[in-house]
């Protein structure tokens, strides 16, 4: 076995951005970036800021960017604090010949500017 065996890691979860992979691959033929996922939540996330009222060409509303219940994306949840850093909710896996979830990303964040642990 070698060191790298039972090696624990946090990540993001697969199964939303496998999901877009495949229909770009069958709709374009293309194989998509994993950073496309970044593009499609920056989407995500001013469209639901113009279903609130947000114009383009305004400021964007930064009580959004910083909502404490954040917002679920390609890449599972995710949210800015109020110090401007960003929190995930990440998953836990470890590779035993091949990467399996140990500790599945958490669904929801907890009180306002709450940790997740």
């Amino acid at each position: 076995m070698s060191q790298a065996c039972r090696a624990w890691f946090a990540t993001v979860p697969d199964a939303t951005f496998a999901q877009i992979a495949e229909r770009l691959r069958q709709r374009f033929g293309l194989n998509a970036s994993r950073f496309a996922s970044l593009s499609y939540d920056a989407i995500l996330l001013a469209t639901a800021a113009d279903a609130k009222g947000w114009a383009v060409g305004t400021p964007f509303p930064v009580r959004m960017l910083t909502d404490s219940g954040g917002y679920t994306g390609v890449d599972g949840l995710f949210r800015i604090l109020p110090n401007g850093l960003p929190e995930r909710g990440l998953e836990v896996r470890e590779l035993r010949g091949k990467f399996v979830t140990v500790d599945a990303a958490p669904q929801a964040f907890g009180a306002a500017n709450t940790p997740i642990n």
